[in-house]
């Protein structure tokens, strides 16, 4: 997954003349593309150093595994309790962590939806072997 790092130049006036440079203290761990883009490559933690006008900022980034579709409360298995989350998800009796609705959204990728918990349902009790996003 990539996000992208977004810098404030300051006084504002000056940022029609800054040339930003992002530099990833360890690309094997994350990149960073010229428009501030981090994309993880494999687990660990990084530095991204962004330079404009002589002055340098860092950003601690932290790459982690995907986590199993389906699995959102991230413990390593799919069960009845993950189908539960994303119901009260979607009822705004809980909230997810990005990890979490990354995990949740199993049915397909534009946003979580009652399809997403029902799935999780028909993998926990046999009836599907495999999520639709995983095709």
């Amino acid at each position: 997954k990539s996000n992208a790092i977004s810098e404030v130049i300051m006084p504002e006036s000056a940022s029609a003349y800054a040339d930003v440079k992002y530099t990833s203290k360890d690309e094997g761990i994350a990149t960073v593309d010229e428009h501030g883009v981090v994309t993880g490559v494999k687990k660990g933690t990084t530095q991204i150093t962004i330079t404009a006008g002589g002055k340098d900022a860092t950003v601690n980034v932290k790459v982690q595994d995907a986590p199993l579709y389906g699995d959102v409360d991230l413990d390593g298995q799919v069960t009845v309790k993950d189908a539960t989350l994303v119901q009260k998800y979607l009822v705004k009796d809980s909230t997810l962590t990005d990890l979490q609705k990354y995990a949740a959204n199993v049915f397909d990728k534009d946003e979580i939806n009652i399809k997403d918990a029902t799935y999780i349902q028909k993998f926990v009790n046999g009836s599907i072997i495999s999520f639709p996003c995983e095709k």
